[in-house]
């Protein structure tokens, strides 16, 4: 028996059972197996091998219980990022004027940066994801520390003028929230720490700031847009954990659902 489903960007997942179904104190216990395939219909390895278990044990009389393990998301963040899920190009329209996004604007946060120029020009901000995200869970909650290069560049005309790089580590939060179908996640920014090399001195507090106004008010509302596919449930059994209770417990999202 399977359940499939549409998995965005990066093509179904197939949730399959694992083995029999066990019974333990009163409640039947699912293995799943779960693979992805790619919008072609081929088989895409996971960073790791992944199963989850249905339900997890103890659990009270007439509730369902599923179980992701911190590996199972951490891989499939993995995914999405090599994919560039998380990778944004940002411009001052995308911005609509709320974070200084012209050369002349951003000389007063970094006066000392020679190659501003005189000239007034729009700035683009690119954001590249490196290397790999670091997951964990813990109350409630999933917490992902992301490394990212963050390059900012004028545009004059159809050119691109690089200023200066910015290498990044940022620290998010992951509320979760559950339908019938899919679960949830919508990501805050918690901190961010920068290292620019070779900008000579600068204010650091300040760029800090410019930085940290650009993730909160338009790079997480982008990525966030992208995660609302979701990531979808087992479609097996006709199990229903709509509105169900996201917990978490020794670096495992557990959803409890009692029926009504």
């Amino acid at each position: 028996m399977t359940g499939v489903a549409p998995f965005g960007i990066l093509g179904n997942l197939h949730y399959t059972l694992a083995g029999l179904p066990l019974f333990k104190d009163q409640h039947i216990v699912l293995n799943l197996n779960l693979m992805m395939t790619d919008r072609n219909g081929q088989p895409v390895d996971f960073p790791e091998a992944q199963n989850i278990s249905l339900p997890l044990p103890p659990a009270m009389d007439h509730t369902s219980q599923l179980m992701f393990s911190r590996d199972l998301l951490s891989s499939l963040f993995q995914m999405l990022i090599s994919k560039g899920g998380f990778d944004a190009d940002l411009t001052g329209l995308a911005l609509r004027g709320s974070v200084p996004m012209t050369t002349s604007a951003l000389q007063t946060v970094l006066p000392e940066l020679p190659q501003l120029g005189a000239e007034d020009l729009p700035l683009v901000v690119k954001i590249r994801v490196r290397g790999l995200p670091v997951v964990s869970l813990q109350n409630g909650k999933a917490m992902i520390q992301l490394g990212a290069d963050i390059q900012v560049l004028s545009h004059s005309k159809s050119n691109l003028t690089p200023l200066f790089t910015v290498n990044t580590n940022i620290s998010l939060s992951g509320s979760f929230s559950v339908t019938r179908t899919k679960l949830g996640i919508s990501l805050a920014l918690e901190s961010v720490s920068l290292r620019a090399d070779n900008m000579g001195s600068f204010d650091e507090n300040a760029l800090k700031n410019w930085i940290t106004n650009i993730l909160q008010m338009r790079y997480l509302p982008l990525i966030n847009v992208g995660l609302n596919i979701g990531i979808p449930l087992p479609n097996i059994f006709n199990l229903n954990f709509g509105n169900g209770v996201v917990k978490t417990l020794d670096e495992t999202l557990v959803i409890h659902k009692t029926p009504q």
